[in-house]
Order: C-alpha cells, then sequence, then structure tokens
C-alpha cells in the first residue's frame, strides 16, 4: 500500500521527507498521480506558511524524483512559486503579533530579560518560557532577536556612532538589504531593546532577489548620501546563492543614481563577512553577534524607518 500524505499535518519539518517516502513506495506508472499530488500538496504548505525557502526546497526535492522517474524531457509540469511572496511574512503573523498577542509577548519578555541577566542562555530561557505562556515558533524568535541583556545593552551603547559624516562605513550587505525588503513589503519589523530594527526573514544559505530589492538598494544608497557617509563597503557572503547577483545588482542601482550617491562603493564577496565585521569600525549591522564584537557601529535601520513611516513592533518592556 502505498503512502499518503496528510494535508493536515502542520508538522512543517517532516514534509520532505513524507514526499521522499511517498515517491520510495511509488512505481513507475503510478508517479504520475503521485506527482499530481505533490503539486497540490505543495501549494497547501505554502499556502500554510508562505515559507519561500521551505516551498523551494520542497518544490526542488520533487523536481529531483521527477528527473529520476521520467527524465530532463517530460511534460510534466513543475509547480512554480506564488506570485504574492511577501519577504518575512506568514499568514500567522497577524494573529501572533496582534495587540493581544503583543501584551502577552511583553509579558513573556520579562520573565527571559530575568533568565539571561541571570546567566541562563537566551535559547534555553527562549524555550522554558515560551512553553509556559504557550507561544507560537516566530514569536519566540521575535523575543529572542529583540532582547539583551543589561551587559549587551551597555557595551553596545558605548560603541554606537551618532554621525556617519565624513567616516569610511563597513555594511553587513544581506542583514541591511533583506531587512529593507522586509519594510518595503510591510512584513513585520521589530523594535529591539538595543535601538536596532530586525524582521523574522530567515537566509538559510539561500536567497533571491525579489521585486523590492532594487527599491531596497536606492534606499540604503541613499540614506547612506544624506547621512555624508565618506565611503563604504558592502560586504555580501559568497557562500549564499545569488550573492554574485546582488553584487551587480547593487553596482547597477550606484551607477543610476550617479551624483546623489557621490560617495565611494566597494562591494565585496566574502566567505566570512561576520569575522571580516567584527575587526571593524563604523559598522552598519544589525547583527547582535557583530555588535558585540565590532570596534563601532552606526544604527541605520531606524533611519530608514522612520523616513519611510513604517511600523515597527515592540514585544519586550
Amino acid at each position: 500500500m502505498r503512502k499518503q500524505i496528510d494535508v493536515h499535518t502542520y508538522d512543517y519539518s517532516h514534509y520532505l521527507q513524507t514526499i521522499k517516502d511517498v515517491f520510495a513506495d511509488s512505481s513507475k506508472d503510478e508517479f504520475r498521480q503521485e506527482y499530481s499530488e505533490c503539486i497540490t500538496y505543495s501549494f497547501f504548505v505554502w499556502g500554510i506558511c508562505k515559507d519561500v525557502d521551505l516551498f523551494t526546497e520542497f518544490c526542488n526535492s520533487i523536481w529531483k524524483h521527477r528527473i529520476a522517474m521520467y527524465g530532463p524531457d517530460t511534460n510534466v509540469q513543475f509547480p512554480q512559486k506564488p506570485a504574492d511572496a511577501r519577504r518575512g511574512f506568514m499568514p500567522a503573523d497577524e494573529k501572533d503579533f496582534s495587540p493581544s498577542a503583543l501584551e502577552t509577548l511583553r509579558t513573556a519578555s520579562r520573565h527571559i530579560v530575568y533568565l539571561i541577566n541571570e546567566g541562563y542562555d537566551i535559547k534555553s530561557a527562549s524555550t522554558f518560557v515560551g512553553n509556559h505562556f504557550a507561544l507560537a515558533e516566530r514569536q519566540r524568535l521575535a523575543l529572542v532577536r529583540s532582547i539583551s541583556t543589561t551587559g549587551q545593552l551597555d557595551k553596545r551603547r558605548a560603541k554606537e556612532l551618532a554621525s556617519l559624516e565624513g567616516r569610511e562605513v563597513w555594511i553587513d550587505g544581506f542583514n541591511t538589504v533583506i531587512t529593507l525588503e522586509v519594510l518595503l513589503n510591510a512584513s513585520p519589523l521589530f523594535a529591539c531593546m538595543d535601538g536596532t530594527v530586525r524582521d523574522l526573514a530567515a537566509l538559510r544559505g539561500t536567497y533571491r532577489i525579489i521585486t523590492e530589492t532594487g527599491d531596497a538598494i536606492r534606499i540604503l544608497l541613499r540614506t547612506l548620501a544624506e547621512l555624508k557617509a565618506a565611503s563604504a563597503h558592502i560586504l555580501l557572503d559568497a557562500p549564499v546563492s545569488n550573492s554574485g547577483r546582488l553584487k551587480s545588482l547593487i553596482a547597477d542601482v550606484k551607477e543610476e543614481l550617479g551624483e546623489r550617491c557621490p560617495f565611494g562603493l566597494d562591494i565585496q564577496l566574502l566567505k566570512e563577512v561576520d569575522k571580516e565585521l567584527w575587526t571593524k569600525e563604523n559598522v552598519i549591522t544589525a547583527d547582535a553577534i557583530i555588535l558585540d564584537h565590532c570596534t563601532s557601529w552606526f544604527n541605520l535601520m531606524p533611519v530608514c524607518v522612520k523616513e519611510l513611516g513604517a511600523r515597527t513592533l515592540r514585544v519586550w518592556e
């Protein structure tokens, strides 16, 4: 008996294995029917979780089995990603970050802050408190990304710059561009304890250029020009997919803006961007580990948020 796909499950971690099990038990004659079910199921996955990376991995898995069973020239249709993808958004966010949910999260934040200031690991603390308050995964992630210890806050504030005028800046490329894409998609942005603005988008080693990417780069470069930065280095993680395409797009946008962005711009693909930024001053990022290591940093994202009139959420108190 061939295995059935349970479209009522919400255990996303088992999606891909379920598909592999189905194909493993299917004969070639059954494959076309199985493939049809998989297409339907893949769009069910998208409708529930809106996770671009998961959807892509899911469809790629189906594609590999399609090639194995039919060869590369088959006319079986391959499912395409829905056109309404929003960076950093899931349908459940509207419920998980509603006014009543935010009140619960702020209460939970007090428990986590107490624990981490007493020396507990934030992951363990968020798991313990999250279970107590029955928080969803993205609610827990929002808390982890928003909260810092008193020691971390003091250290980051001491290194924060008030101005970029005349400075050579070093930019965490993916971190900055992705948050601006999230902003342009009106997906959740969080005002964090250390003053930064963070999102819930996950890189996971994969990145794709979306409709809003060009505008995100324009906002970044124009803001640097308005803040009178002398020069900028944008560092991109070379192992991440499409990093080369993003580098080219940034260069194209800089050329397009011309005299409106008079500062010098250097774009680099590096194997380990984080470690490179640890040694720098005038860093632009919201990455907590980089902020703790770098010599000095500038908090750029709140400037962009204010300029564009975007809304941020606060899950701590």
